[in-house]
């Protein structure tokens, strides 16, 4: 191990040297992410699903952008009973954790004064989980769980699918932590439209990135289905076709890019 000391000659370029390590921001990123967040500004939903389609080779539309009832059983029958147990068991102690954080509404009068906190949930928070080259279900589960006090009505999550489709391992941690609503989206392009609204693939009021404190939520009234893992044949009210285990395709994706 190299020992650097204050009193070295050259120390302030080696303490330099170090503390710049990793660091590769380059300003020109800032300005192509600005550019893309005025474009949707702007745009709207034309833009957000021109820059999936350049960016993950994805054509999409209103009506396929958000996450179906049955893309997300599809996805769950991919994923491996031993692999659900490691996240409910992350998911139980990540409640736990967060639970002791809770902020409560309190006040008290002195003399004729009322003094207090009052505590205003939101009623839509949105979380980004990546699904690109890497895919952290450790991300949804700490975004999730903590945002999700029953006061908050409804928790949303963009993730991009890319060609390979949906990332089963990140659909079924979303559904354990108690998302209501997955859409597949990525980049920039996907965070801007969240506090503006009122279209569905604008759909929140405040975006949550990675590991931040707040309220614990209990598991949703679908929970029981998901527990079971249930991946018995069922029809597709849509088109009426016959929906089995589906088959496993490489990438791990059970299914193919939306066209």
């Amino acid at each position: 191990m190299k020992i650097v000391r204050t009193s070295d000659k050259g120390f302030e370029k080696e303490f330099k040297r170090i503390v710049s390590r990793g660091k590769s921001f380059d300003p020109g990123f800032e300005k192509k992410v600005s550019a893309i967040l005025q474009d949707v500004e702007k745009r709207g939903d034309k833009a957000l699903f021109g820059y999936t389609k350049r960016f993950d080779g994805v054509a999409l539309t209103a009506k396929t952008v958000e996450v179906s009832p049955l893309e997300i059983r599809e996805a769950l029958c991919q994923v491996a009973k031993q692999e659900l147990a490691v996240l409910k068991l992350a998911a139980r102690r990540i409640e736990k954790y967060h639970t002791r954080q809770r902020l409560e509404t309190w006040s008290y009068q002195e003399k004729g004064v009322e003094l207090g906190q009052k505590i205003v949930p939101l009623a839509r928070v949105g979380i980004y989980a990546p699904g690109g080259l890497a895919a952290y279900p450790s991300t949804v589960l700490m975004a999730a769980i903590p945002r999700g006090s029953p006061r908050v009505r409804e928790i949303v999550m963009t993730s991009p699918v890319g060609k390979r489709g949906l990332n089963a391992i990140l659909v079924a941690a979303a559904q354990i932590a108690g998302v209501d609503r997955i859409f597949k989206v990525g980049g920039a392009q996907a965070v801007r439209p969240w506090p503006t609204g009122p279209s569905p693939s604008r759909p929140s009021t405040r975006s949550w990135g990675r590991e931040t404190p707040g309220w614990p939520r209990p598991r949703s009234s679908s929970s029981a289905a998901r527990d079971r893992h249930d991946c018995r044949p069922q029809r597709d009210p849509r088109d009426r076709r016959r929906v089995g285990r589906p088959r496993r395709r490489r990438g791990g994706s059970a299914l193919p890019g939306r066209a």
